[in-house]
């Protein structure tokens, strides 16, 4: 008995690694179409392996807090479950993925900002009125205060400027590579990042914010953000919509809050949406 469970493990993890390399150099378009049409959770770690560096960045950047990192990281893609059957550009998921993580990092900043001014409140309270020690994020950290600003006026270009800097800058791709991606010339692409870095430099200093070319392109760039595996739950959770939720604030509520707005005709996404019927 246990020789047949041990021969079914060995044989499932090699139909795992099977399956991965059969998907390796499927494109974007290919991995969806599998996850959406056959709920292949293989294709969908697959998308997850390749944006997952991407969209974590960008709740890094957005987001103090590992735990509201964490929460926006999962609704971002639990967005991406709901929505893959109705993308219209395929071949721009990473662009796509980027606009969806930068809504729900933002949202969930303003949650945590309000969850700080409450313990601020209850803090007076309890010291009698006195004013309490900041709790707030330092001056120090002007870095954090930065990437809320910048991330504000990337989401903000118009699409054909966005998307070779998220290509670029936030997926670590090459000129040459976007340019493949994006089915543009390379002159094109290098052209179009040009173009938008002078968008965000004049808008930046419209906002007080002076940074020089070097310094725009290293803000730009996503740094820190190692290729996450996908979690252990990501199978259950998303592939086959199964499981229970992981972080310890991601109720129906959270997960509510987060995703309002990134569904047209409702209000937002709840767990229901990704277990089975």
């Amino acid at each position: 008995m246990t020789r047949g469970r041990f021969s079914g493990a060995v044989l499932h993890q090699f139909e795992r690694l099977f399956n991965h390399g059969t998907v390796a150099g499927l494109s974007e378009a290919e991995l969806l179409e599998r996850f959406v049409t056959h709920h292949d959770d293989v294709a969908f770690e697959a998308l997850m392996t390749r944006h997952g560096p991407m969209v974590l960045g960008v709740c890094r950047q957005l987001l103090h807090d590992p735990n509201d990192v964490d929460d926006a990281f999962q609704a971002t893609f639990l967005v991406l479950v709901r929505k893959a059957g109705t993308l219209r550009r395929c071949d721009l998921l990473g662009n796509w993925l980027y606009g969806v993580a930068y809504r729900v990092a933002t949202r969930a900043r303003v949650m945590a900002s309000r969850r700080t001014d409450r313990v601020a409140a209850f803090q007076r309270y309890a010291a009698g009125g006195c004013e309490p020690a900041d709790n707030r994020i330092s001056n120090g950290t002007q870095d954090f205060e930065l990437k809320p600003r910048l991330h504000e006026e990337v989401h903000r270009l118009p699409e054909k400027y966005r998307a070779p800097i998220v290509l670029c800058y936030f997926e670590g791709m090459t000129h040459e590579e976007a340019a493949a991606r994006l089915g543009c010339p390379l002159g094109t692409v290098k052209g179009r990042l040009t173009r938008a870095r002078d968008l965000l430099h004049r808008r930046l200093t419209r906002r007080g914010v002076a940074l020089s070319g070097v310094a725009l392109a290293s803000d730009l760039a996503i740094r820190g953000s190692t290729r996450p595996s996908p979690p252990p739950w990501s199978t259950s959770r998303f592939g086959r919509a199964g499981g229970r939720p992981p972080c310890r604030s991601f109720t129906d509520h959270s997960l509510g809050c987060l995703t309002t707005g990134c569904f047209p005709g409702r209000r937002s996404v709840t767990s229901h949406d990704i277990e089975p019927s």
